[in-house]
């Protein structure tokens, strides 16, 4: 096992045995889904919608298309599969709409890889990661890199 390997493999097992991983979302026969994160913020009664109590600004399609075509692909591996993209806001819509629109609070992340979850929110759609941007940057140069 290179060092790169092993460096990985302990960081991998270090997010694992350090965070509670969500459940994986389950399709259910009335077409609702088991499982998804919004479900545990309902549980404790904190989750109100999937922005919070705070509406979206009518401007936000709009900045989020223009971040994807600025940062089209996943900062953190690479992806480039329009629709697994999302727009993370590093300071959480929840907790400073003011930054809703501010491009340098984007990032782009995917789903595809669940590196929105990993690195956005550190596993837990309750969290955020403030250094999201340094631990994107930090895995797309290991993934770039491996042999």
């Amino acid at each position: 096992m290179t060092k790169l390997q092993h460096g990985l493999l302990g960081l991998l097992l270090g997010l694992i045995l350090a965070i509670q991983l969500q459940p994986v979302p389950q399709c259910q026969p009335d077409g609702g889904i088991s499982g998804h994160p919004s479900e545990a913020f309902e549980e404790e009664g904190e989750f109100d919608g999937l922005y919070g109590s705070a509406p979206r600004s009518p401007l936000w399609p709009k900045v989020r298309a223009a971040h994807l075509k600025l940062f089209p692909t996943c900062a953190v591996c690479g992806w480039a599969g329009q629709e697994e993209l999302q727009v993370h806001h590093c300071m959480p819509f929840s907790q400073n709409p003011a930054l809703e629109l501010d491009p340098g609070n984007l990032i782009t992340l995917c789903q595809k890889h669940s590196c929105h979850l990993l690195f956005g929110h550190l596993c837990s759609f309750k969290s955020w990661n403030a250094q999201v941007r340094e631990d994107a940057a930090t895995m797309l140069a290991k993934i770039k890199a491996r042999p």
